[in-house]
């Protein structure tokens, strides 16, 4: 009796180890995607914001990244949200656009902290309240958000990515900015040459991240023929920016002839000289055929240009 006992309980033994293989085995075959049995990574694409792991997962493989450490707020530098926990790969979202961008002889793209909390904040929203849009609950898009926050900007333009997974921070910068470069309209804003200056801002709640990546454009160019006995008017601070902040205007200004330069801070001066009247001016560069300068302008301000023969001028400018 003792036998055919024993002999049972081995017996029920054996079938419950074959039930927990074959459950382990089921398990594996849902979670890993090499099996082909399950999706492996829970992907998701929702109002046109094209998640791409599938193909980065083709193109790399399977990644093994390190969970990056969250920074406590005191580790942040001045100027950055105290809720950008994720800075470091803010840091490394940027650096591999500049390197996208520096392999295609674009320029590398400054990190402005203003316009990282601005991404971080819509990133954030969008976590909380479980959507994907370049519009904010507000209806508000990313050239409101960057101007409601007084950034000067003569261009704006945003990159989104989001990601529900098991382990979403883990090589999060590769895949946002792979993403980005798979999708053409983000491929277009991400190697966009007139775009200058940039944020990234990423919000990371249990299985999904969202990244932000708002860009700027800081540089303009123009080109006029100069007459003589003719005065001359150039905004060096454009109307259609709908607030007023101290910005400084590098500007490098080449003519083929020589003329008399005056930054004057709105033009009524111009107009003032024109009539022959008393004109205020900041600054004055006389009978110049370059220029180089760095000054603070304010809303109005412009450059009075007094040819002293028919002529030609470039200016380059850029904002900071």
């Amino acid at each position: 009796m003792r036998g055919k006992r024993g002999n049972t309980f081995i017996i029920v033994m054996l079938i419950l180890i074959l039930l927990l293989l074959l459950v382990i085995f089921l398990t594996i075959i849902y979670i890993s995607p090499s099996f082909g049995g399950g999706e492996g990574l829970v992907k998701k694409t929702r109002d046109g914001v094209e998640d791409t792991a599938t193909k980065i997962e083709e193109k790399f493989g399977t990644f093994k990244g390190e969970r990056i450490e969250e920074l406590k707020p005191e580790q942040l530098p001045i100027g950055a949200d105290s809720g950008r926990v994720l800075y470091n790969i803010e840091n490394e979202t940027l650096t591999l656009m500049n390197h996208e961008r520096t392999r295609r002889n674009f320029g590398a793209l400054r990190l402005d902290e203003r316009i990282a909390n601005v991404a971080f904040t819509h990133s954030r929203e969008m976590n909380l309240n479980d959507y994907i849009n370049h519009t904010n609950l507000a209806s508000k898009g990313p050239g409101d958000r960057i101007s409601d926050q007084e950034i000067f900007a003569l261009c704006s333009s945003e990159n989104i990515y989001f990601i529900e997974s098991r382990e979403p921070r883990e090589n999060l910068a590769e895949r946002a900015v792979q993403g980005w470069l798979d999708s053409p309209g983000h491929r277009k804003n991400l190697l966009d040459p007139n775009i200058t200056t940039a944020g990234i801002g990423i919000y990371c709640q249990d299985r999904k991240c969202y990244v932000t990546a708002n860009h700027i454009c800081t540089k303009t160019a123009l080109q006029e023929e100069l007459q003589d006995r003719y005065v001359y008017f150039f905004s060096l601070y454009p109307e259609e920016i709908n607030f007023n902040t101290k910005v400084m205007a590098n500007f490098d200004l080449s003519l083929t002839t020589r003329a008399d330069l005056y930054i004057v801070p709105d033009k009524e001066q111009y107009l003032n000289y024109v009539d022959r009247q008393e004109y205020l001016f900041s600054k004055q560069y006389l009978d110049v055929e370059g220029i180089r300068d760095t000054v603070v302008v304010e809303k109005g301000y412009g450059l009075m240009v007094i040819p002293s023969s028919d002529g030609e001028i470039r200016i380059q400018l850029e904002y900071s």
